[in-house]
């Protein structure tokens, strides 16, 4: 009933009113439509405003939707491909704002706030579900979505300084939304799913109630499953960066050599590579009895590295046996250890060796290539052909174009490869890491993860 009084106002500009006559007009309690009602029986349902058939009236409630959003000349929204075509757009409501757009909106960061202030996330995410259909139908105007939604709400709990409060927040996946996609079924399984979340936050996070709720946030992508191209030169901005690996490529196989650029990103090995691993010994920690009112975190053991091992591993064979110390400063004396070799390897680096002079057979073959061994180019009076050798050892390698033997440079750093150490090693020793003046740079996962980290010396 509720649905008919608003098609009534949108579609005909009048309120709906409930007649003696329309009472008895059906036993089950619907109401005949007023334009309608001295129609001839038919299976379908026509549109009063263009003369549209549907088939059923709930194609015809969707159909006027419609008139109502885009008006009374259009249907639908338009599918010309013409550039000229004026697509008129569903207005975005007050309570919603972009935040944040990037790459000419094709990131974008909508924020639906808590202007009713209601105190329970399922009424909450309910009232916002038109909302959320006007902004993804305007959306889908445009292109394609991908989309995932974050709730913002702030929690509570009684701690021994008086009550405390954090902002959390509840995110979902991104998901592909298309033209056929049921809006309103995809919106209640992503309530679902922020409604999941918070029921086990609750219970995992003992103590903790909620005390507001900020905002919805909306953060679409434009989704393109079926672009490709060959080779395309990088803006300036980005290629003076040089942390994007463009390949030149002329045929139509860019994802081939993009997927084998990751799995085989270098010709030459790196000569020196270290592989290192912790163990601990765990001991007890005594604790006093927390109490039963507050929740608590119980401290019974604690982890001390003890000894470990590192190895060394040569392109060319045995560089050095094993080393392995056991012992409770075991975190101390591994950094020593592991700064000692890395400036022996850094020596041997800066100090290159000369070409060893190359045999009857090496020169015929130098003298007869018309390839880079390298790349695989030809030689170009641009790019000339020179003799490539291994700094380490002096062994003659094969002809090079001047450029990518320019490229062959021997690194300045010895990768250490440990066993779980973002999980575990690193927690043991990373103490040890700033006990001098020297710059350490991380990439981190999150605040107590690291992916990689390097020092320099």
């Amino acid at each position: 009933m509720d649905n008919l009084k608003r098609h009534h106002l949108k579609a005909h500009g009048q309120p709906f009113v409930k007649t003696a006559a329309s009472t008895s007009s059906s036993e089950s309690g619907r109401m005949p439509h007023p334009e309608k009602e001295n129609a001839a029986p038919t299976t379908s349902f026509v549109c009063p405003v263009c003369d549209k058939n549907c088939s059923t009236i709930h194609g015809l409630i969707h159909h006027l939707k419609i008139h109502a959003s885009y008006g009374k000349d259009d249907a639908a929204p338009s599918t010309s491909n013409e550039n000229n075509t004026e697509v008129r757009k569903i207005p975005l409501l007050k309570s919603s704002a972009v935040i944040q757009s990037a790459f000419k909106s094709r990131i974008k960061t909508l924020r639906l706030e808590n202007s009713d202030n209601f105190l329970e996330i399922k009424q909450f995410l309910n009232s916002k579900e038109q909302d959320f259909q006007d902004i993804i139908l305007n959306e889908l105007q445009k292109n394609e979505l991908k989309v995932n939604c974050m709730l913002m709400c702030k929690y509570s709990k009684a701690s021994s300084t008086g009550i405390v409060t954090e902002e959390k927040n509840f995110k979902t996946k991104n998901n592909i939304i298309l033209t056929q996609t049921n809006i309103g079924e995809f919106y209640y399984s992503i309530v679902d799913k922020l409604l999941a979340e918070t029921a086990d936050f609750q219970e995992k996070e003992s103590g903790w109630s909620l005390h507001s709720i900020l905002y919805l946030e909306i953060r679409v992508n434009k989704f393109n499953p079926l672009h490709a191209s060959s080779f395309i030169e990088l803006p300036d901005i980005i290629k003076k960066k040089h942390a994007v690996i463009n390949i030149q490529n002329d045929d139509n196989l860019c994802f081939k050599w993009a997927v084998l650029s990751a799995l085989f990103p270098h010709s030459v090995q790196i000569p020196f590579v270290a592989y290192a691993d912790f163990e601990c010994i765990t001991k007890p920690i005594s604790s006093c009895e927390p109490s039963s009112v507050n929740s608590f975190t119980m401290k019974y053991q604690k982890h001390e590295p003890y000894s470990f091992c590192f190895y060394i591993c040569y392109m060319n064979g045995m560089y050095k046996y094993p080393i392995v110390y056991r012992g409770s400063d075991a975190a101390k004396v591994f950094m020593e250890v592991a700064t000692k070799e890395a400036e022996e390897i850094e020596y041997l680096y800066s100090n290159k060796k000369p070409m060893i002079p190359l045999t009857k057979e090496q020169q015929d073959a130098n003298t007869s290539s018309t390839r880079c061994y390298i790349c695989g180019g030809n030689f170009t009076k641009e790019d000339w052909k020179v003799r490539d050798h291994c700094h380490l050892t002096g062994v003659y390698r094969g002809p090079a174009h001047n450029s990518c033997n320019l490229k062959f440079k021997v690194p300045n750093f010895l990768p250490i490869i440990f066993h779980n150490l973002s999980g575990y090693d690193l927690h043991l020793f990373i103490k040890e890491l700033g006990n001098d003046n020297y710059d350490i740079n991380v990439i981190p996962e999150n605040t107590e993860k690291y992916i990689s980290f390097s020092k320099k010396n």
